[in-house]
């Protein structure tokens, strides 16, 4: 599963949902109105399965999201996932 969290124009959120909710890939839909800053608007975070990626990043581009700063998209052990995680991990571990 990739993680994905999005700021989106408050106009856009509806949009937005409606076209991740018609995405089979798509699960765990979170969203946070009015709780985006710089810029703003509402935070949605959701996740995507492996293999769904592509279109879901076509779909966000289509609404005009992949403006630098507004998307960002980590999981997995990779690099991109949260420093939280990573040291929860290391703390259970020790």
């Amino acid at each position: 599963m990739l993680r994905v969290r999005v700021m989106s124009p408050a106009g856009t959120t509806g949009r937005l949902l409606e076209a991740l909710d018609a995405e089979p890939g798509v699960r765990n839909v979170v969203v946070l109105r009015g709780m985006a800053r710089r810029p703003d608007g509402d935070a949605v975070e959701f996740d995507v399965r492996q293999g769904a990626a592509n279109a879901v990043f076509r779909l966000l581009r289509g609404l005009h999201l992949d403006r630098p700063g507004t998307v960002t998209a980590g999981g997995g052990r990779g690099p991109g996932r949260p420093a939280a995680s990573r040291w929860r991990d290391r703390l259970a571990a020790a």
